[in-house]
């Protein structure tokens, strides 16, 4: 008996939810295992790339809007390159807890840049939203466990936020592509593009990285490059593509909560009430800000 539609797009985002909100945690470990910020990108993406191929020579030919190459290559390398390459630097200087916080107001962020270059109208509610979510983003980097007002501290944040921008004009820039053509197949090639775009930041050290790694942290690689990247980007298109975007949004936020205990069960990392208090303002600043 066939799963209707709307139950298997259902069980894909209960996956994707389970699948992403480890995310943070496994860049984190990545991290502190010894790995680099930069080799965990270029190594990631490297096991990743040939499933994304196999999706893409099994979506061919890929038919794209006139300009569409163009607008294809940079999304992959701001939604791969830029996008991961930044939250890598920054998750090495800051917490998973925090990360996953900042990433969090990334809707908020997408409506901000859209409203820039003419795409959406801000409403009053909108505007409330994002400013509750970026105060949710302040309250974080300033009080949670850790941090201060020294550069030295806020470094790690102002990455992260760097590589919330840099997925919410990915977001941007896609959406044509996605809403005229095939978004499973557009997928796999702008991911294959991002991923190519990593490799100029290959280095000495990343081979002796890849000959020195442990059963550990190719476990984690692995964790990483096909259970959260694969995986999981397959299952957000099959619950986007099964119901509405905006129902299949709602499964974006228990990401974050959940996230949030994992980093403290897992990683041990400490918990205060400056995270939950940013974590109801990011949430709710930025489903205002998406329902204004």
């Amino acid at each position: 008996m066939r799963t209707a539609p709307h139950l298997r797009a259902h069980l894909a985002l209960c996956l994707m939810v389970v699948l992403w909100s480890g995310a943070f945690v496994g860049i984190k470990a990545a991290l502190d295992s010894g790995i680099g910020a930069t080799e965990l990108v270029v190594i990631r993406f490297l096991i990743a790339a040939p499933a994304f191929a196999v999706v893409a020579y099994l979506r061919r030919p890929l038919r794209l809007m006139r300009g569409g190459l163009p607008r294809l290559i940079v999304g992959g390398a701001l939604g791969v390159a830029a996008y991961q390459l930044t939250l890598s630097e920054g998750a090495a200087r800051t917490t998973a807890g925090i990360t996953s916080l900042i990433v969090a107001s990334c809707p908020a962020i997408t409506l901000l840049l859209a409203r820039m270059v003419g795409l959406e109208r801000l409403t009053a509610a909108r505007l409330g939203g994002i400013a509750l979510a970026f105060s949710g983003i302040a309250v974080v980097a300033l009080f949670a466990p850790g941090q201060g007002l020294a550069l030295d501290d806020l470094a790690g944040p102002l990455w992260v936020l760097v590589a919330s921008c840099s997925w919410a004009a990915y977001t941007i820039v896609m959406k044509p592509l996605l809403t005229s053509g095939d978004g499973l197949g557009i997928t796999a090639w702008s991911t294959l593009a991002g991923a190519a775009c990593t490799l100029p930041f290959a280095r000495a050290s990343t081979v002796d990285t890849i000959r020195d790694l442990s059963a550990r942290q190719v476990g984690i690689l692995l964790w990483l490059a096909l259970a959260i990247t694969f995986v999981g980007y397959l299952a957000w298109n099959e619950g986007v593509r099964g119901l509405d975007p905006s129902l299949a949004s709602v499964y974006l936020y228990p990401i974050t909560p959940l996230s949030l205990i994992a980093a403290v069960v897992l990683l041990d990392e400490p918990w205060s009430a400056a995270l939950g208090v940013s974590c109801v303002l990011v949430l709710s600043g930025v489903a205002l800000a998406q329902r204004g």
